[in-house]
This record gives C-alpha cells, structure tokens and sequence, in this order.
C-alpha cells in the first residue's frame, strides 16, 4: 500500500481519493508521505483513546445529478371537492330554422249540434201575400176578402200592393157596392187608400182591380190608389183617390173589404188575391 500527503500552510484541500491514495496539497511547503508495508503484520495493538473532533472541512464541490429514474405509477384519485356555485346564464343564441311541418292528424269528432237560436224577424214578403182558398158571401156590411199584416218598416218608397179579385152577383137593386183597400193598425178602421162604387144592376161575372202604392215612409207615410171594375162588355166603373197617411214603422194591416151596399144583394167572391209587388 502507498499513501502521498501534500499540506498547504493551514488549509487541507483533497483532490483525489481513490481506494489506495489520497494527496493533499499545501501552499510553499509540500512534504509527502509514502509508506509501503510488507512482511506479517504484527499484531494489533489497544485501541488508543478517541483523539478531538478536529474542525469540519469545507464542502466539497457538488457531484454531477445523476439520470433521472423512471416515472412512478399514478396514484389514486383524490375525493372530489365541493361543487362551486353555479356561473351566470349565458346569452341566448339566435333561433335555429324552423323544421318541416309535420303530417297533419286524423281529423277529430263533430261536435254536438247547438241550440237553435232564436226566430229573426220576419222579412218584407214579395209576390202574392194573401189568397182565397174558398168562396165568401157579401151582403150589406163591410166584409174582409183577404188580408196581409206588413211587418214594420217593410213598406218602402214605391212598393205597390195589387188586389184582383172574381165575384157573381145576386140581386137586383141599384145600390152601390164598395170594394176598399185599407192600411192601418187595426182591421175594418184602417185609413182608406183606394175605394171604388158599382151602382150596376147586371148579374154578370164582376172582376175588382185595386193598386196602392207607397210615396213616402216614416211616422208620417203617404200612399195613393186607384181601382177599376169591370162587370159587363164595354161596361166599367174606375176611381182615384188621394194620398192617405200611413204609419211605415210599425205593423200594418192591408186588407180588401167588401159591402153590396143593398140587404137584398150579395156578392160572392171565388177568387181573389192580394200582392206586393217590389219598388
């Protein structure tokens, strides 16, 4: 074995140990100190005491990292935290296009059938309005042939109401027959808007015409009529009268009246019917 020792005044600074030597270097002086044993080594002799810790040599240079060594496994998964509170809502984006429209269903139940409402009023009424079915005797008191109620205001400007009717005589006496077209509230009293007079004494077929036609409306309505008789050939009896007031507004009666003017002469109508003809 061999050992060099090299000392530098008071400081000591190794610079190379390996398993056989060691050298230390000194400043100025260097001494160095080689020993090589050979031969039996004696035997050991009693461990001396223990000498003073001597002062703690300065740090040697740190050595080269060595490679780093392989990545461990992962551990486990922690447990989870507490769930934070929940962020702001975000705006709204925009509206996708619409999607096709669906295959239309099965058409539902009819539902029930509702209560009929109630009856309207009834509307002016057009063409013949009243009409004999049978035959009716006159004599000497006033007589309705045929009769139509008029709803109100159903009377307009130029309506024209039209009576025709057949009858056959009986008797002999010259008295005047009347034929009446009246308009009024109540039958028998309504104002007279046409009035004829056959004073005749024939016994042939009679044929009464009557027209009365509206000229004004309202509270204060007018109307005016004329008629005509005809009872033999080449013989006739006609007549004009004034315009009457009548109230448009309300109901109104428009009737036909009759009266043979004598007790001992009858008049019988067979036929006869009563229009309204549109302005």
């Amino acid at each position: 074995m061999s050992t060099t020792i090299e000392v530098t005044d008071t400081v000591t600074t190794v610079v190379e140990v390996n398993d056989s030597t060691a050298t230390i270097e000194t400043t100025d002086v260097v001494t160095e100190i080689s020993s090589q044993v050979t031969g039996i080594q004696g035997i050991q002799g009693a461990t001396g005491a223990t000498g003073a810790t001597g002062p703690q040599g300065i740090q040697g240079i740190q050595g080269i990292q060595g490679l780093q060594g392989d990545i461990g496994p992962t551990g486990s998964q922690g447990i989870q935290g507490i769930q934070g509170p929940t962020g702001a809502t975000g705006a709204t984006g925009a509206t996708g296009p619409t999607g096709p429209q669906g295959t239309t269903g099965d058409t539902g139940a009819t539902g029930a059938t509702g209560a009929t409402g109630a009856t309207g009023a009834t509307g002016p009424s057009i063409g013949t309005v009243a009409r004999r079915t049978s035959n009716i005797a006159i004599a000497n008191t006033e007589t309705v042939i045929l009769s139509y109620t008029a709803p109100a205001n159903s009377i307009v400007l130029g309506d024209v109401f039209r009576f025709t009717g057949y009858a056959t005589r009986s008797g002999t006496t010259s008295a005047g027959a009347i034929l009446r077209i009246r308009i009024g509230a109540n039958t028998l009293t309504g104002n007279i808007a046409s009035t004829l007079t056959v004073t005749s004494t024939t016994t042939n077929v009679y044929r009464f015409e009557a027209l009365v036609t509206c000229r004004s409306t309202g509270a204060s309505g007018t109307v005016v009529g004329a008629s005509m008789s005809n009872y033999a050939i080449g013989t006739a009896a006609q007549s004009e009268t004034s315009a009457v007031t009548v109230n448009t507004t309300t109901s109104r009666i428009v009737e036909a009246t009759f009266i043979s003017g004598n007790s001992g002469n009858t008049f019988t109508f067979e036929t006869a019917t009563l229009e309204k003809l549109p302005a």
